[in-house]
């Protein structure tokens, strides 16, 4: 849950309805493995319920839960590895519904997670019966990756503990710090950083990653790489040329840029959920984008965005 403020009369009761609805609800489909688990993550909830009550405000409830080691929770069935003090239950439990809806992977498909974070996509995929080639540089975020793959006993997952860019090469990577841990970035090219903040971490291209593995189509591209979509899509020309269905972040300074370089690639917009920007100042949303020709949209249970309606994730 990112942090708001609870309103007052009718607006409030509709406010407050709204967040029950969004950021309480969703956590029944929470439950937690093992008895120490459990008196853990409910020891967040109470945390987090004490502080609506007492200040009227809400916080992750990731961030309530006591300990240091990691929690295991299954959320539909689905086991995670969670850190206490940070968002990854939440991001987990209620962030991105539309995209996550999206995202119906059929047994035998192809699926490129890029900044795969903690595994969200790539445990579902997978556990859908994907084949999926899974992309995450954060050094913390790979490990827990790494770590959910192994719990779900996963074998049709492919890692790679790498950046995606323009080109190959090593490059200066900032990690989150805060409860946030999915807004690690590369650092920018104009060097604005010191030589002493973040990491080097190797930068590929994602056509050459597609190479590495042999992949000679993709049914599921998704993209989330804080800001630096414009160059992850420079470096990835053959890749987009057989990939179905493109899932892509964008933000309002890239969501031209984007847009420009998936029309010449080939893809529609079919569908778009704005993003929060409680969650990050610069994220604007999510497009979904589909090769012509792909085939059916039904598959997805979506209706069609309208040409003339499809500015870039704008409403």
């Amino acid at each position: 849950m990112p942090t708001g403020v609870l309103g007052e009369g009718t607006d409030g009761l509709r406010t407050s309805a709204n967040f029950v609805r969004s950021s309480v609800l969703p956590y029944l489909r929470v439950q937690p493995v093992g008895f120490r688990n459990a008196v853990r993550l409910w020891a967040g909830y109470g945390a987090s319920l004490r502080t609506i009550a007492t200040v009227h405000r809400h916080r992750a409830v990731g961030e309530r839960i006591p300990g240091r080691s990691p929690v295991t929770v299954s959320v539909l069935g689905v086991k995670f590895q969670v850190r206490p003090g940070t968002n990854d239950l939440d991001l987990l439990v209620h962030h991105e519904p539309e995209t996550l809806a999206w995202f119906r992977v059929h047994p035998g498909d192809v699926v490129v997670d890029v900044g795969a974070h903690i595994g969200r996509y790539t445990v579902l995929g997978a556990r859908l019966g994907g084949d999926v080639v899974s992309i995450e540089p954060d050094p913390a975020n790979f490990e827990m990756l790494a770590a959910n793959v192994r719990l779900n006993r996963l074998s049709n997952v492919h890692l790679e503990r790498v950046a995606v860019s323009d080109a190959n090469g090593v490059r200066r990577f900032l990690p989150s710090t805060g409860s946030n841990r999915g807004t690690s970035a590369l650092a920018s090219k104009s060097g604005s950083c010191s030589l002493q903040e973040g990491v080097l971490v190797e930068c590929r291209c994602l056509d050459d990653i597609v190479e590495c593995h042999g992949l000679s189509r993709i049914d599921w591209l998704k993209i989330d790489v804080e800001g630096h979509e414009v160059e992850a899509l420079r470096g990835a020309s053959r890749c987009l040329s057989i990939t179905r269905w493109l899932s892509l972040e964008v933000t309002a300074e890239s969501e031209e840029a984007c847009r420009s370089i998936t029309d010449r690639a080939g893809f529609r917009i079919e569908a778009e959920e704005r993003g929060d920007p409680a969650w990050s100042r610069l994220r604007l949303g999510w497009a979904l984008c589909v090769q012509r020709g792909a085939g059916d949209l039904s598959r997805l249970g979506i209706r069609p965005v309208a040409e003339r309606e499809c500015a870039l994730l704008r409403r």
